[in-house]
């Protein structure tokens, strides 16, 4: 369940997602993690290289990401 490498960033809102948060990682994966089941439920392998940044979109539960790779990508 873990990152396979350098965790860059934490992403949490409690109004979007009580029990879960966001890491993103230099191995350009971004994992919610579920706080009661202390483990990761969800992976989005949507970047070639370290991801540097994320952030929610608004009020909806779309996710905006940046990446080393030279991408922005729309996740959710």
């Amino acid at each position: 369940n873990e990152h396979s490498n350098r965790v860059t960033g934490i992403l949490y809102d409690r109004e979007k997602f009580a029990h879960s948060f966001m890491s993103c990682c230099s191995d350009g994966k971004i994992k919610m993690w579920d706080f009661r089941m202390n483990e990761s439920v969800m992976t989005f392998d949507d970047h070639d290289l370290d991801v540097t940044s994320l952030l929610f979109m608004g009020k909806s539960y779309n996710m905006i990401s940046g990446s080393l790779d030279k991408t922005i990508k729309v996740i959710g």
